[in-house]
């Protein structure tokens, strides 16, 4: 039991330093991660989001010449209740609209699930109900003939990514743990009290995609939510970023 607990100590104590250590220095984004940490960003000050509860959106980033567009959709909790948020960034301009703008929304930041639109404490009340019992207290708040959608293919999916033999070059595991742990505390405002209960995983395997990249794929979760990056192997670049929160049981 004494080694068991100091087994875990250690650990503790490790996984503390890791996250110490990722915070020195911020890591290279892809311009797709750029544009998440500002729509993130938008989210949290303009409607009170935080990581518990902006992880029930799959955001989709759509990245052109002249602009940049975040579209914040969730796919199981109901989309007519919750509606979108686009964050459109131009230069250094960061704007960001929610389809119910506009709307009566007296019952909306009390969390009165049966106000029409939904927002942060309506997101809390669902997920209090638990893992049992909130898939049927959510279907009385889905608009005749709605329902949860299916989610849309995965980057693991559209890249064709597949496991592949380490080489020489690719970055260290714990190395590609730092480097993403600093990105899931920078792109979401993680201080390190709330990073104290994350477990972090990296994949043995090199993640490779269809054009050649190599990529390192990190993981950290606890029982509310989860956390997935991929880092480029080869330039320690964080390309994807995502988070996940609340489920449909």
């Amino acid at each position: 039991m004494k080694r068991l607990l100091m087994m875990t100590m250690v650990f503790a104590v490790a996984l503390m330093m890791l996250f110490a250590t990722a915070l020195a220095d911020t890591p290279a984004y892809s311009p797709q991660v750029e544009a998440q940490k500002l729509a993130v960003a938008a989210m949290y000050e303009k409607y009170g989001f935080t990581a518990h509860t902006i992880g029930v959106f799959t955001p989709s980033i759509t990245v052109g010449d002249n602009e940049t567009r975040v579209l914040f959709h969730s796919y199981f909790l109901p989309s007519s209740r919750l509606g979108e948020y686009e964050v459109v960034i131009r230069g250094g301009e960061v704007t960001l609209a929610w389809s119910h703008d506009g709307k009566d929304l007296s019952a909306w930041q009390p969390g009165d699930p049966e106000c029409p639109c939904w927002g942060p404490e309506q997101i809390l009340a669902y997920e209090a109900q638990g893992l049992v019992d909130r898939d049927n207290w959510i279907k009385a708040y889905y608009a005749e003939g709605e329902a949860a959608q299916a989610e849309p293919s995965s980057v693991w999916q559209e890249m064709g990514l597949k496991p592949a033999p380490e080489a020489e070059g690719d970055l260290t595991r714990d190395e590609a743990r730092q480097i993403a742990c600093a990105a899931m505390m920078d792109v979401f405002g993680l201080t390190e009290e709330d990073t104290e209960d994350l477990y972090a995983g990296c994949e043995k395997a090199i993640m490779l995609a269809a054009d050649g990249r190599r990529f390192r794929e990190v993981r950290f979760a606890d029982k509310f939510k989860g956390f997935s990056l991929l880092v480029n192997a080869q330039t320690g670049e964080v390309f994807h970023i995502e988070l996940f929160a609340g489920g449909n049981g």
